[in-house]
């Protein structure tokens, strides 16, 4: 059990980073798009920011789900 334990720790670390890189990730488009934004296509940058927001999304969704493997294991 304990090597579960373990193996959720280091699960849950790559998604946090992972997550973390996301959020940077929309910040510097942001910024661009406050220097450059009349030079960008807007429908363009929709499409990229939606698939941005949904990969963060299935990312929160399987740190949700560790989240619940951790507590379960714990209870165990």
């Amino acid at each position: 059990m304990n090597d579960d334990y373990e193996h959720l720790l280091q699960e849950k670390a790559l998604l946090s980073q992972q997550i973390m890189t996301i959020e940077e990730v929309k910040k510097i488009i942001f910024d661009a798009i406050e220097q450059r934004g009349h030079q960008l296509h807007v429908l363009t940058l929709e499409d990229i920011l939606i698939s941005i927001h949904s990969l963060s999304s299935n990312l929160q969704m399987e740190l949700l789900l560790l989240h619940l493997d951790k507590a379960l294991a714990a209870y165990k």
